[in-house]
């Protein structure tokens, strides 16, 4: 049933339903049985990508363990595109290694051209971001890899669970990266993973036996983020929703997505796997990742015709991207309607509270992601909103135009 009143957000719990809200409130208070649900979880995507698995606490710890279980550097350089988010390259430097940004293509992916010019003697590994879940030239990439001895990494926050050339993403490269943070393709709110070859996961295994396990207080609070979320958002428009998000923020009982560490280029405290409860949630997800995926392609296409705009079938929309002269004129008018956009990518490297310098990032090397990021509108295609308003959405921006 439509609620007039509910607000939409591009990057506030996309993925959960009314059910799941449910399931984090019985979650948080024992009444769902979730013991085993980390190994559970290994299991699965195991067999889904064919390779060991190793369970993080989010994506960018992931990617650390995996440079350092390589033997990734001081001196090394790491590729990888622009156009991204501040999180991988504060891994990259966290070990030691220098991010060098490679320039995109118009699929809003790494730019074989460009990472041909980039690569030297002191490159070691080239991650691949699969942008908004659209499939990158992987062949191509690939090819460079292999001519150069490099390793390839397959970023998944956004592109799980979908296929190009009937082979699935992840199972191209040498390793992959997986996030379920809270806006991404799979969300436990936290977490993350590594797929890798025995002989890495292991090492990776052992690099975090001693570290310390989030306690039962975390977790209970990070099960009650999506439940204060979804009032929020479901009141939004009967001004207690706003009134809710005031009291919210004024908590700070919620930590951020990147912390204050991050945004320096330095990774948070490092703690061990992900709990059970959040395992759990993820899992779940999972398992209808077809359907969520399915739904967003679905959004995309009434997008896609209602925008008069050219339409990929080989990308799962995460997000539907359009480019504008004004976007903040754009995104302040959504606002003002209750339709929340987020800011995917509108710095080459997000967020723009990050100070580029930090991060190695020269201006002008990459101007293909510097125009896009100047640009870009990310519309919702979350399985939590319908098609009336997908054109409800797409309506508002060809009166705009």
């Amino acid at each position: 049933m439509h609620n007039p009143f509910k607000a939409i957000s591009i990057s506030l719990i996309p993925n959960f339903n009314a059910t799941d809200i449910k399931d984090c409130f019985n979650l948080k208070t024992g009444q769902i049985s979730c013991q085993g649900s980390k190994q559970g979880l290994e299991q699965f995507l195991k067999k889904q990508f064919k390779k060991d698995v190793d369970i993080t606490e989010n994506g960018r710890l992931a990617l650390y363990l995996l440079l350092k279980a390589w033997g990734i550097q001081s001196g090394d350089e790491v590729i990888l595109q622009a156009f991204t988010c501040s999180v991988d390259p504060a891994a990259i430097m966290a070990i030691g290694a220098k991010p060098i940004y490679v320039d995109i293509d118009s699929s809003y992916n790494l730019n074989p051209a460009d990472l041909k010019a980039k690569i030297t003697k002191k490159t070691k590994a080239v991650i691949i971001q699969h942008t908004f879940a659209t499939p990158a030239n992987i062949k191509k990439i690939i090819s460079l890899c292999r001519h150069h001895h490099l390793k390839l990494i397959e970023d998944l926050a956004h592109g799980i669970g979908v296929s190009y050339q009937k082979k699935l993403l992840g199972q191209w490269g040498d390793a992959a990266i997986l996030s379920f943070g809270r806006d991404k393709a799979v969300s436990g709110i936290w977490g993350g993973a590594v797929v890798a070859d025995d002989k890495t996961i292991k090492k990776i295994k052992n690099t975090q036996k001693n570290w310390p396990l989030r306690s039962q207080k975390w977790v209970r609070t990070q099960l009650a983020y999506p439940i204060w979320i979804w009032l929020i958002l479901q009141t939004y428009g009967l001004g207690l929703g706003k009134m809710i998000h005031w009291f919210y923020k004024k908590s700070k009982k919620f930590s951020g997505p990147i912390s204050s560490k991050e945004k320096k280029g330095r990774l948070p405290p490092f703690f061990q796997g992900l709990p059970d409860e959040l395992s759990w949630l993820v899992l779940k997800q999972l398992k209808k990742l077809p359907q969520m995926i399915k739904t967003r392609k679905s959004h995309a296409k009434i997008y896609s015709q209602t925008l008069g705009l050219k339409h990929d079938p080989k990308s799962a929309y995460l997000r539907y991207s359009i480019e504008v002269d004004h976007p903040k004129h754009l995104r302040s008018l959504l606002t003002q309607k209750s339709i929340f956009l987020g800011d995917w990518y509108d710095q080459v490297i997000a967020p723009k509270s990050i100070n580029l310098k930090k991060f190695s990032y020269l201006p002008g090397s990459c101007p293909k992601a510097e125009t896009a990021s100047s640009k870009i509108v990310n519309l919702p295609t979350n399985p939590n909103i319908n098609a009336f308003n997908v054109l409800k959405i797409a309506s508002i921006i060809n009166q705009w135009k």
